[in-house]
């Protein structure tokens, strides 16, 4: 049973046009009649809640006054369980104000042992949240409230943010949050009322950082984490997985977005581990296709932007169809290959110190294009012994100006070599520098 009437002087005066004993009457009288209808019914457990509503803004030693008259009367024990509810019905001063109203109160209530102290915050200044933590640091024993801060004009505090509060700060909440999206979706369903896309830890965009400095830190943090330990992670200060929320939407990449946040969604759904200089090159086209278009990119066009820059696409201008190398007594390597170069079936020779060496000399002259390679990355795709290789190659030109290509294959020499005519063969210069 709950029993609630306003205490403070306004709605005294102006609500009730009562005097103080006339409210303390009002309340006692009701418990009264309360408590003698639950005592005939002795084969239910009644708990019996009463709240000096407007609790907030009521004086304290009227609010202590009028809870101690209607304790007085229910006699609160193991049979007779009672709730103190203290709400801030309406928000009217800081947190650290309401935290010591409810201190005042447990401090001086005589049965506080015998009692549950409960605080009901309201949002109405936006601080329901930290009223309700102070108010528990304070003495209070119980929070009301509501999921997603439903409730009366800005609503009651939200239970869901108060929850995993504790439990980011490793306090067991008793509450656990699986499925949050599923959470959000009854919810909104029974309210017919939407979670705000940042709302605490449960909107759509709470963990997501579109930001690239965020970004740069957070792949960072991943790059570093190792199995096991425990999660300390830039900017997520819980794991999105803990609460049924998967790694992909924490980075996404609109025009705000800097190298580190296409780089990391390339690795994370493609396994490429992108060199820095070539992070730096794909984040001028992701800037400029976002610029463009003014919307977010989606990890597809993402995908499919990487393909067409770099060469991944199903018939390269420039095709590797097959290549034999020798090495000479020299100690210099001759490569034979064939390519498909821009539709037309053309045979390559070249000599070298290497096998990229012999490729560039025998391309240059084949493309009469003069050419330096500058940079050369590879890695396998996974751990097994038959894993795919990928290159990654960056050539530069006399005129300073600089392409990339990366190359994918089951031979890392293959995978090089389509790098490179995927370097040669690439759209617009990227206009980076030696």
């Amino acid at each position: 049973m709950h029993l609630y009437n306003a205490t403070a002087p306004l709605f005294r005066r102006l609500v009730f046009g009562m005097e103080k004993a006339q409210v303390v009457e009002l309340a006692t009288r009701a418990t009264r009649l309360i408590r003698e209808q639950c005592e005939r019914q002795p084969q239910t457990r009644w708990q019996y809640e009463y709240s000096p509503e407007t609790f907030c803004f009521t004086e304290p030693e009227f609010a202590l006054e009028i809870c101690e008259a209607v304790a007085e009367i229910w006699q609160p024990c193991a049979e007779r369980p009672m709730i103190i509810n203290l709400p801030a019905t309406v928000e009217v001063n800081t947190p650290n104000v309401y935290a010591d109203q409810i201190e005042y109160f447990c401090r001086h209530f005589s049965r506080r042992a015998d009692v549950c102290i409960s605080v009901h915050p309201h949002n109405d200044r936006g601080t329901g949240v930290a009223s309700a933590e102070l108010a528990v640091m304070a003495g209070a024993d119980r929070v009301e409230g509501c999921l997603f801060g439903n409730g009366e004009r800005t609503g009651n505090v939200c239970l869901v943010t108060l929850a995993m509060n504790l439990y980011s700060q490793g306090v067991d909440p008793q509450l656990t949050f699986p499925e949050m999206k599923r959470v959000v979706e009854i919810v909104e369903n029974c309210n017919q009322l939407p979670v705000h896309p940042r709302h605490p830890w449960a909107g759509s965009l709470a963990y997501t950082a579109f930001s690239g400095s965020h970004q740069d830190a957070i792949k960072k943090g991943f790059d570093a984490r190792r199995p096991g330990e425990v999660w300390q992670m830039p900017y997520l200060p819980v794991d999105p997985q803990d609460i049924g929320c998967s790694y992909e939407a924490v980075i996404r990449v609109n025009s705000q977005s800097g190298k580190s946040g296409s780089a990391w969604l390339i690795e994370q759904n493609h396994g490429l581990k992108l060199p820095r200089m070539l992070q730096q090159d794909f984040s001028l086209h992701v800037q400029r296709e976002t610029d463009s278009h003014g919307k977010e990119m989606t990890q597809n066009a993402l995908w499919q932007l990487f393909r067409e820059r770099y060469g991944l696409v199903a018939v390269p201008p420039l095709t590797l169809l097959d290549y034999k190398s020798d090495s000479q007594q020299d100690g210099q390597l001759s490569l034979q290959a064939t390519l498909r170069a821009y539709g037309e079936t053309r045979r390559l020779q070249g000599h070298g110190n290497g096998l990229l060496s012999a490729a560039a000399n025998g391309l240059s002259a084949l493309l009469k294009q003069q050419f330096v390679i500058k940079d050369y990355h590879e890695h396998t795709l996974g751990e097994r012994s038959d894993s795919r290789s990928v290159a990654y190659i960056r050539c530069v030109f006399p005129n300073g100006d600089s392409r990339w290509g990366v190359g994918i294959d089951n031979d890392v020499a293959r995978a090089s070599l389509q790098a490179l005519c995927n370097a040669l063969s690439g759209g617009h210069h990227s206009g980076e520098r030696k």
